[in-house]
């Protein structure tokens, strides 16, 4: 149940970031009463709290328990960020126009 949670508030979190490419209206419209990525880091903290004990709970170390999660983690993120940066770096992508002046705070939050 609580890996359902956390997987729910991962999708809030890239609904949240996807809305400011592919659904500007609802994310404005939405802006004033409900926040999916504030909802999702919420909700995903809130379940770690839960989950992250309890696995340390099962392995009975800290040490291992902190060995298996940089090893759960780390790989992954280093392959995800060589694959995000290898376009820019082989110049087959560049920075979209007018990325410098990219808010993401709706119009109405602006002063």
């Amino acid at each position: 149940m609580a890996r359902c949670a956390a997987g729910a508030a991962a999708l809030a979190v890239a609904l949240h970031h996807a809305s400011y490419v592919y659904l500007p209206d609802l994310r404005v419209r939405l802006a004033d009463w409900f926040d999916p990525g504030l909802f999702g880091v919420l909700v995903f903290f809130l379940v770690s709290g839960y989950i992250v004990p309890a696995s340390l709970e099962r392995r009975g170390s800290v040490r291992g328990f902190w060995v298996g999660r940089f090893f759960r983690i780390y790989p992954l993120l280093a392959v995800t960020c060589l694959l995000a940066v290898l376009p820019f770096l082989l110049g087959v992508l560049g920075l979209r126009a007018g990325l410098e002046q990219y808010s993401p705070r709706p119009p109405s939050w602006r002063t």
